[in-house]
């Protein structure tokens, strides 16, 4: 079982969003009126981020934005494979994503 990141693209967060966790859509259906796979895709493009592949598999996109002057928002979503890939996000959060929102 092989974890990588890698910068995101609109093809891999796409394909995330059509097929997400149960809780991850009940979120994003509480936040927007009306979405699509493509929406959410290209909303999450706004600010760093990225995929977690899980042997080659795009299963969790994360990042974060700047909301406004200084706000941040850290954001993840998957598929429920998404769990494997969880201690790698996070390990790629303290080393790279944290520096990168301090810059």
């Amino acid at each position: 079982m092989t974890v990588r990141i890698i910068p995101a693209t609109l093809r891999d967060l796409s394909y995330i969003a059509a097929n997400l966790r149960p809780g991850d859509r009940t979120e994003i259906d509480c936040q927007f009126d009306e979405w699509s796979p493509a929406l959410l895709a290209l909303t999450a493009l706004q600010g760093f981020a990225y995929v977690a592949e899980l042997n080659g598999n795009p299963e969790a996109g994360f990042g974060a934005a700047e909301q406004r002057g200084g706000l941040w928002i850290a954001w993840s979503w998957g598929t429920r494979r998404m769990k494997r890939c969880v201690p790698g996000i996070t390990a790629f959060f303290h080393a790279v994503l944290g520096p990168q929102v301090a810059a």
